[in-house]
């Protein structure tokens, strides 16, 4: 393959820190301040380039792109574009790429690639990259709830992004690119390719079934990701139902999908099994969390409880979670440490009234025990007293002691109860 002569960066281009470990040659070519552009070049010269663009919470500019690694493996050079903010690029525009693709060399084969919000901006800009092939992993058709009013998932975030993006629709119309679109048919997702597939017949549905969301995720798990996108790359679409079959044990979000959809169905003990032995290989607080909450609805609080405390590391910090441990503390008979914890859910949130409505009801059931113990103390009581007259009638006798004993007992259990109130404030 001759040798083609790197054209030099532009007046666009900022300086990039090196990568420590990084064999690669890494441009910096773009930045405003929320999204980063970046240019990686093979010790060899490449005729293939890769567009990626990084997933939904990917928001550290100073890290790899989507999937460097993966393509630069297989031959590709890589543009990504990265961003530090979760706003599907409404920055960043077409016009803008296509001026940062103009100082790079000419390649023979251009692709795109992204997940989710990154899959997205696959989608739209391919155009502008003509690109022959996208692979887009989950995409969004768009969050804007003008455009896509089904779709909730990202509210908050479309809630404060500037849409300044066209519609997809005309972006897939004026292109020649061949969009492969892998989605799971049963999440919402499939109501965005549809809108894809009315807009198009270059985009090609890939169905992943039980994948959730993002898709990929479930590939890499089964280890069928790397055949799957070098067969899309050469125009072949590969039957995935057979191959996931095979391989679903070793994907713990294929088995939490399946149970998903066995919840719906109201096949309880099933999904509880599926998402138990997705549990067992792996970590992820999502499917742990799933999981607890199964077995509480099965009724298993304590093994609930168990499961929660297993991914509780990496969920502490979230407010609401925390409310759910002191419930099932509650359940468990843990009073002192659900009241601890509902606590530390208003500290961390005390504008969540829901907070304060569980801490209140907990503390009243506190108290109508005690009023029950209180009635059943008075019930012994007045036994005792009885038995008492009965025994001085026959010539027996108890200590004072014991008298002023049965006499205190109430006020003192009453006392305790008060201190822990004012502890915990709740009076």
């Amino acid at each position: 393959m001759a040798t083609r002569q790197r054209k030099p960066k532009t007046a666009l281009a900022i300086n990039t820190a090196p990568v420590p470990g990084d064999p690669h040659v890494r441009h910096g070519l773009f930045g405003n301040g929320h999204t980063g552009v970046e240019y990686l070049t093979r010790s060899t010269p490449s005729d293939k380039l890769a567009v990626t663009f990084s997933h939904y919470g990917h928001l550290d500019l100073s890290l790899p792109g989507f999937a460097e690694d993966f393509l630069l493996k297989r031959g590709y050079d890589v543009l990504t574009l990265k961003c530090n903010i979760n706003n599907w690029f409404q920055d960043f525009s077409a016009e803008e790429l296509q001026t940062i693709v103009r100082q790079l060399p000419a390649y023979e084969e251009v692709i795109a690639y992204g997940s989710s919000m990154g899959g997205y901006a696959a989608i739209y800009f391919s155009a502008a990259l003509n690109a022959r092939t996208c692979i887009a992993l989950s995409p969004q058709y768009s969050i804007d709830p003008r455009i896509v009013p089904f779709e909730g998932r990202w509210l908050e975030d479309a809630k404060r992004i500037s849409f300044t993006h066209a519609e997809l629709a005309n972006m897939v119309k004026q292109s020649q690119t061949t969009y492969y679109v892998l989605y799971d048919p049963a999440t919402q997702d499939k109501q965005h390719v549809d809108l894809m597939l009315a807009a198009s017949n270059r985009v090609i549905p890939v169905q992943v079934p039980f994948s959730g969301h993002p898709s990929g995720l479930v590939l890499q798990e089964m280890g069928l990701l790397a055949d799957t996108f070098d067969n899309l790359v050469r125009g072949r679409v590969p039957d995935l139902k057979a191959k996931m079959r095979e391989g679903r044990s070793k994907s713990a979000s294929y088995l939490y999908a399946l149970a998903q959809k066995c919840l719906s169905k109201g096949h309880h003990r099933t999904a509880e099994g599926l998402i138990a032995k997705a549990s067992e290989i792996t970590d992820r607080p999502d499917i742990i969390l799933g999981y607890s909450r199964i077995l509480l609805q099965q009724g298993k609080v304590g093994s609930a409880l168990e499961s929660l405390n297993k991914a509780w590391p990496q969920l502490q910090g979230d407010p609401h979670l925390i409310a759910y441990r002191a419930h099932l503390q509650h359940l468990n008979g843990d009073l002192d440490a659900a009241f601890r914890s509902f606590d530390e859910a208003i500290r961390k949130d005390n504008q969540c009234l829901a907070f304060y409505t569980g801490e209140r009801l907990m503390f009243r059931e506190a108290v109508r025990n005690y009023e029950n113990e209180k009635r059943l103390l008075k019930a012994a009581l007045a036994r005792a007293r009885a038995e008492l007259a009965m025994r001085q009638g026959q010539g027996g006798q108890y200590s004072r002691s014991l008298l002023v004993a049965f006499a205190l007992a109430p006020l003192l259990i009453l006392a305790i109860l008060a201190a822990v109130a004012i502890i915990f404030r709740l009076v």
